[in-house]
């Protein structure tokens, strides 16, 4: 794989992790989500692309503002892919878009690696403030937790 690819996860992934047991997983009826694939030190992530991405803990596709809400990377719904299985197509985003991802991909996985840094800080804290509870309590990241702590 390139440093990135732009994707869609496939119903494998969806029927292995179903809704109703990891209820913070990103679900849509009616299409699935389009997800940033990156490879992090051996490790395959898939970042889903949001039209409303509402915090800090994301990349933000600058300009793209969508009633008060940005359109952009959220790394707090971000996942490991375990299984090749789990990526169904290629995928497609705007001409804009993707010109923007491709020109700051580099920026895209240093912010994302430092999301995964603090995500691991925060986990091992005792006490966390109510900012970082909130942020890391609906973290999908914990459902692949042991492949988060491997690196």
């Amino acid at each position: 794989m390139k440093s990135y690819r732009i994707a869609l996860l496939s119903q494998t992934f969806y029927k292995k992790y179903n809704q109703s047991a990891y209820k913070e997983l990103l679900y849509k009826t009616n299409r699935p989500y389009l997800v940033l694939l990156v490879l992090i030190d051996g490790i395959k992530y898939a970042i889903p692309f949001r039209s409303h991405l509402r915090h800090k803990y994301g990349y933000v596709l600058s300009g793209y503002k969508n009633k008060g809400d940005y359109k952009g990377l959220d790394f707090t719904k971000s996942i490991i892919i375990e299984n090749d299985d789990y990526i169904s197509v290629n995928a497609y985003i705007s001409d804009e878009e993707y010109k923007k991802v491709s020109e700051e991909i580099k920026l895209i996985i240093n912010k994302f690696k430092s999301f995964i840094l603090k995500y691991k800080e925060v986990l091992n804290k005792t006490q966390r403030n109510r900012q970082e509870e909130t942020i890391f309590k609906t973290c999908t990241l914990g459902i692949f937790l042991k492949n988060v702590n491997k690196k």
